[in-house]
């Protein structure tokens, strides 16, 4: 299967680099599909559990991404390796570019949980607000990832989202 380079440019940290099996990339969405090593799985389940994220007892499978062209916002469908639906990620995120075959984005710091009942948790608040205060993030920049959070929670709340991103 072919793969896609992903480059995740994080605030204030480390670039991340990710090899994702290609699933489609329409010009709109890039839909990657990755399935967890036991050794990463393991560690990262029991993390997510006690940060209440995914109940004790499941284990992270598979992950799906959705990569938007024109969204600030990045959408990774968690599976358990039943294939139950754990629930959503949802990266606040620059909109995804291809530069010669390989996908750049830089992660916004607020993300979302989406749990399978579509209710939802607003995370790294804290930091944030470090990074407004460090002066590390444009009034513009602020205001966007403000108005796109809303628009999440409104879209939620009617059943929009994630309906209307994902293509499974």
């Amino acid at each position: 299967m072919t793969q896609a380079d992903i480059h995740l440019a994080r605030i204030n940290k480390s670039t991340r680099h990710f090899k994702d099996d290609l699933v489609d990339d329409d010009n709109k969405c890039l839909k990657t599909h990755t399935l967890i090593p036991k050794a990463h799985s393991a560690s990262w389940s029991e993390e997510w559990q006690r940060e209440g994220r995914i109940p004790y007892g499941k284990v992270i499978g598979s992950v799906s991404k959705y990569l938007f062209y024109d969204q600030y916002f990045s959408i990774m469908e968690i599976q358990a390796t039943t294939g139950n639906l754990l629930g959503f990620y949802v990266d606040l995120t620059t909109p995804v570019r291809k530069v010669d075959g390989e996908y750049y984005l830089t992660d916004l710091i607020l993300d979302l949980w989406v749990f399978p009942d579509l209710s939802y948790r607003v995370l790294d608040e804290d930091e944030w607000q470090q990074a407004i205060q460090a002066g590390l993030v444009s009034k513009e920049i602020q205001n966007t990832v403000r108005k796109t959070l809303q628009r999440l929670r409104r879209e939620i709340r009617i059943g929009k989202f994630p309906r209307d991103y994902i293509q499974s």
